[in-house]
């Protein structure tokens, strides 16, 4: 019998695929599989864990109901949530809700460790204490994750749409991107458009413009700065793309300390990333 605490790790990804982040915890903890989502807490026969651990790719409404209901069923137990996802709404959410740690995937060895050095102090602490009740209310489920993803296609793209939020401002390569989906490039093209209704390369423009317009709210962030960033090289080129989407130049918009509207491209832009994705 091991002596280390006790992690449940909860499989809530669509794919049931679960994050290498489990083999680093598992150097800390001893691993639980939870095999019926969180129902091993209920059971009598068995010592509760010491910690939970939800992990996602893309939360779902059902989802996160069932870690706030946990969380305030046993308010005592630390939880970790892992997920694909990058959205500050949801990372907002989830600390609101009593969640531990938040964690992007890939999750480093050094935040692993320095998360589970955290909780072995607390698990210390609380040992000789009398289990406390959470006296917080739950914030509402972000607007955005009320919305299940029922559409294959867009199951199909969710590791690239992941992949794009991770590595936007770097060389992306469409045949690496669709290596992740286990697609070849021309089927990967095809089913992109189809359930995206643009290109891949549109995508990735549009969303390396709207991480721009966000950055360049920075009083003294450069435009070349900004440019390179985003994953533009050629700040000329930036200025161009970014006058086609938002209806002026880099500087003009900053300038404008954004209380002018841009024109109607800038503002489709906006409403289509809030459609695919968490914004």
């Amino acid at each position: 019998m091991s002596d280390k605490p006790v992690l449940l790790w909860i499989d809530a990804t669509l794919a049931g695929n679960t994050a290498n982040a489990e083999l680093e915890f598992g150097s800390h903890f001893e691993i639980r599989l939870a095999t019926e989502s969180a129902a091993e807490l209920n059971d009598p026969d068995r010592a509760p864990p010491h910690i939970l651990c939800f992990d996602f790719d893309f939360p779902d409404r059902a989802g996160l109901n069932l870690l706030k209901q946990t969380k305030a069923a046993h308010p005592s137990i630390p939880i970790i949530m892992l997920t694909v996802q990058h959205s500050e709404k949801l990372a907002v959410w989830a600390f609101r809700a009593g969640v531990w740690d938040y964690f992007v995937k890939p999750v480093s060895a050094l935040d692993i460790e320095r998360c589970c050095k955290s909780l072995r102090h607390v698990i210390e602490a609380v040992s000789n204490r009398f289990t406390r009740e959470s006296v917080r209310s739950t914030p509402p489920i972000p607007l955005e994750t009320r919305f299940p993803v029922t559409n294959t296609g867009e199951k199909l793209l969710a590791p690239a749409i992941a992949y794009v939020g991770m590595h936007f401002g770097e060389k992306i390569s469409q045949t690496e991107v669709a290596q992740t989906c286990g697609m070849g490039q021309f089927r990967f093209s095809r089913v992109f458009s189809q359930v995206m209704g643009m290109t891949f390369q549109e995508y990735l423009i549009r969303y390396r413009i709207r991480e721009a317009r966000r950055l360049l709210a920075t009083p003294h962030a450069a435009v070349g700065d900004v440019a390179a960033v985003v994953g533009f090289n050629d700040t000329s080129y930036f200025s161009r793309v970014f006058k086609k989407y938002c209806g002026c130049s880099p500087s003009q918009y900053r300038e404008a300390d954004h209380r002018e509207p841009l024109s109607n491209d800038g503002d489709q832009l906006e409403v289509v990333l809030e459609e695919l994705e968490l914004a």
